[in-house]
Formats: structure tokens, C-alpha cells, sequence
């Protein structure tokens, strides 16, 4: 008799055990769920969103105007931006480095309406390389897709040559330095869209950048081949 209420105790310690454990791993389960519900939100309100990886390197950032950063950093230095705060993407690589993005804003002022809108795929610590594009100021509009042949020179180092060839001590010689440095930093080679002309063109550069053939057809349906000298001057045209 005695050994059979013992055995019964242990089977009930036994069961009283095993419940314990089972509700533990009950609320552990939901503890860490409870993350994922509460991610799941109809509405989020934010100024700016940082992605990043596993390790911490910065890969996306989702921002509004006021937080688009001023400035990203290559090589170590810091690349202040040539173009004005936009809200939008900004892509970075497996190195932390921008890489691109997609750029837009538009406003009505006092005379006119000012619109752009960007989306660019940078080549490695350089600019863009190929690019959508489309911009509105005053009643002037043009769209297209652009094609960018870039220096091998990093955008840190022709940072560093433009703030020398600014501090030239003369107009003239601040002018030659940032033409001389515009020449070697690659320039736009295709353009494929259309103008504030309205012409739809096909337009294929040097590797400054200067056009030097464009195809043409005009709002009207006037269509030409024209051939330009590195001036910018049309110097043969062909049409029907």
C-alpha cells in the first residue's frame, strides 16, 4: 500500500513537472512573438527610416526632406552633396557606400512650377552611370534616361581638386581649373528622351560630355541627323 501511494506521488511530482516546463516554453514562445505582432501596424508615421545589416553597415535610408543627408562619406572623407535636399531612397552597397537613389520633389511658386525627379545607379565611389530623369521648371520639361561615363577617380579626391581649384586667386584661373577637372571626371555620353523643346532626341556625346550627334524629330514632325563640332556648333544636318 505504501509503495503504491508513493509511486502514485511520483507520477504526480513527475506530471506537475513536466506541466511547468510546457507553460515556460508556452510564454517564451509568446514573449517572442510578441515582436512580430506588434510589427504588424496598418499606419506608421515617420521622418526618416534606416536599414541596415546584420553587421550594422547602413544598406537603405527612406528620409523626408529635412533629414536627406548633406553629405556621404567615401574613402574615409566626407563628399558634401551638389544638389539640393529631396525627399526619397538612398541605396548603399556592402560597403556602407551610397550607390544611388530615387529622388522627387515639385512646388508651385510665385511665377512658375519647379519639379524633378530622380532615379540613379552610381558607379563604385562615383556618380551616376545610368539614370531616369525628369525635370520641370517655368513650363519646361524634360524626361529621359541618361548614360554617364565616369572617371576611375573617386569622388573623394575630385572633392579635394575642386576646393583647390576654388581657392585659385583669380576668376580666370578658378574657371580653367574646374573646366580642366570637368574634362577628366566623365560626362554624360547618352541621352534618350525628350527636351524643353519638345523634340524627342537621341543624343550621343564624347567622353567630356560635349554632344557631338544628335537624332531628332520635332513637336511639328520635323525630323533631322545633325553633327556638332566640339564647340556645340551643328556643323552638317541632314533631314528630309
Amino acid at each position: 500500500m505504501h509503495r503504491r501511494l508513493r509511486r502514485r506521488l511520483r507520477l504526480l511530482e513527475g506530471y506537475v513537472v513536466m506541466s511547468s516546463l510546457a507553460l515556460i516554453v508556452l510564454v517564451g514562445s509568446a514573449f517572442r512573438q510578441a515582436p512580430r505582432a506588434a510589427a504588424n501596424l496598418v499606419e506608421i508615421t515617420v521622418e526618416r527610416i534606416n536599414v541596415v545589416d546584420g553587421n550594422g553597415t547602413l544598406r537603405l535610408i527612406i528620409t523626408n526632406k529635412d533629414r536627406f543627408p548633406l553629405a556621404t562619406a567615401i574613402d574615409g572623407k566626407t563628399v558634401p552633396r551638389q544638389a539640393d535636399p529631396s525627399a526619397g531612397f538612398l541605396f548603399f552597397n556592402d560597403e556602407g557606400i551610397e550607390d544611388g537613389g530615387l529622388t522627387f520633389m515639385g512646388r508651385r511658386g510665385d511665377a512658375n512650377v519647379r519639379a524633378d525627379a530622380r532615379l540613379m545607379f552610381d558607379q563604385y565611389q562615383q556618380d551616376q552611370t545610368v539614370g531616369i530623369t525628369y525635370g520641370e521648371d517655368g513650363g519646361l520639361r524634360t524626361a529621359g534616361l541618361g548614360v554617364w561615363d565616369r572617371s576611375d577617380t573617386t569622388l573623394s579626391v575630385l572633392g579635394g581638386q575642386i576646393e583647390q581649384a576654388r581657392a585659385r586667386p583669380t576668376e580666370a584661373a578658378r574657371t580653367a581649373a574646374l573646366e580642366k577637372i570637368a574634362a577628366t571626371a566623365g560626362g554624360r555620353r547618352v541621352f534618350v528622351g525628350k527636351q524643353h523643346d519638345r523634340a524627342a532626341v537621341v543624343s550621343l556625346s564624347d567622353g567630356t560630355g560635349k554632344t557631338r550627334l544628335n537624332l531628332k524629330v520635332a513637336a511639328d514632325g520635323g525630323a533631322a541627323i545633325e553633327f556638332l563640332d566640339k564647340a556645340g556648333k551643328v556643323v552638317r544636318r541632314i533631314a528630309p
